[in-house]
């Protein structure tokens, strides 16, 4: 009888260990980004909008360094269901988590900020762009403003006192700066785009922080229900050249520079298997070679943790990239967005919040493909002290079960 109760206890005692790994806040973490490679963007688009469209690729471009490729220029991409209430960018020159060395403040460059609770509805260096333009077989639609519905094509940036920040299942607006590129060119600052697009230059910055207000509300609309992600929201970082040629990021073709290199990152979202949960996921090359699968870079380097998906509630949080490769996605109310942040503000947004899940340590370099498509393959988990426990627990059920059979 003893043991049956002590057997029930361990039961009990891994499946409150495997809630850990969810939570409504926390962080998730990955440690160790960037390495040395090279990515290719697009470099001549011929024939966009004829059944022989194609894409030719530009040389490669070296990059290497700390949080490389995503240290390059990067976008916010919304998809729906959501509802975005609140986001900013920030930079710092250093930032290290947890080091008491930290002396610099993070500059605000960005703003956007329509929550119900604010004096005024504002948007600063934001432009909120979709792909509502000129259709092409190989490439998707262009570029375009969108209007105060945040899903329609419209001739000019959207008012933020009636802009609704919404946007439907199978729908997608891109957060851009407000400073315009320069000419399409393969050397210029915003290489070879689509001719007669809405053309802006995304977030600069190696050491960087995403914030967001938001909730990821169930679509109910049930017209919908045969699109592609339907009732499945996300909010995620890409390259800005991405949006600028494709409006498909996952198309396998030479027009969408996330399969050359670029990268992005998945902040919040989820998938078809459960669209109770958010996940991040990183979609680099960092570990893995050239010969990887579609579906691995698509399905990327996923988080150990989750949260559960705000239908109901609106939450604060963001991602931070610091300055010794650490990524940490987070969801605390302590979230703030004032015009700037200390060291010891951003510190205490994240101190007081738990970790979710394990660490997910990258390899450094450029490794062999893994043998398998699972999206965790080519990382390491730093195991903490529930998950040794756990596992010493594991198997002292099994030898006993093992003895009693």
């Amino acid at each position: 009888m003893l043991l049956r109760y002590f057997i029930l206890f361990l039961n009990v005692f891994n499946v409150v260990h495997a809630l850990d790994n969810v939570g409504t806040s926390g962080k998730l973490r990955f440690a160790n980004l960037g390495y040395a490679d090279t990515f290719r963007y697009v470099g001549k688009i011929t024939n966009a909008t004829k059944e022989s469209c194609t894409c030719t690729l530009a040389p490669p471009a070296w990059f290497s360094g700390l949080n490389a490729p995503l240290s390059e220029r990067l976008v916010a991409h919304i998809r729906g269901p959501t509802q975005l209430y609140k986001f900013a960018y920030y930079n710092v020159h250093k930032f290290i988590l947890g080091s008491d060395n930290n002396t610099h403040n993070w500059t605000q460059q960005a703003l956007f900020d329509i929550a119900p609770d604010s004096i005024s509805k504002q948007t600063i260096n934001v432009t909120f762009l979709g792909h509502k333009g000129r259709d092409s077989p190989c490439m998707g639609r262009t570029l375009t403003f969108i209007g105060q519905d945040a899903v329609s094509f419209a001739t000019e940036n959207p008012d933020p006192a009636g802009f609704s920040g919404y946007v439907p299942s199978d729908e997608e607006y891109i957060i851009y700066s407000n400073f315009p590129c320069p000419a399409s060119k393969v050397k210029g600052m915003c290489g070879v785009y689509r001719k007669g697009i809405r053309s802006y230059t995304g977030y600069e910055g190696v050491t960087k922080l995403f914030l967001f207000e938001f909730s990821m509300p169930t679509d109910n609309n049930m017209t919908n229900q045969d699109g592609r992600y339907f009732d499945m929201p996300s909010i995620w970082l890409a390259n800005e050249h991405l949006s600028r040629t494709t409006e498909y990021y996952d198309w396998n073709n030479n027009c969408s520079c996330l399969f050359n290199g670029c990268g992005a990152y998945q902040v919040f979202t989820t998938n078809a298997t459960n669209k109770d949960l958010l996940y991040s996921s990183l979609q680099t090359f960092q570990g893995l070679n050239r010969n990887v699968s579609q579906k691995l870079i698509l399905n990327g380097t996923v988080s150990t943790g989750q949260f559960n998906r705000p239908r109901n509630i609106t939450v604060r949080g963001g991602v931070l990239f610091d300055s010794a490769g650490n990524i940490v996605t987070f969801l605390t109310n302590n979230t703030v967005f004032h015009e700037e942040l200390t060291p010891e503000q951003v510190e205490d947004m994240l101190s007081d919040i738990p970790n979710i899940g394990g660490e997910l340590i990258l390899p450094s370099g450029t490794l062999k493909a893994p043998n398998t498509t699972s999206s965790n393959d080519g990382t390491i988990m730093r195991p903490t002290s529930n998950t040794i426990w756990a596992i010493y627990f594991t198997l002292i059920t099994s030898i006993i079960q093992f003895i009693i059979i």
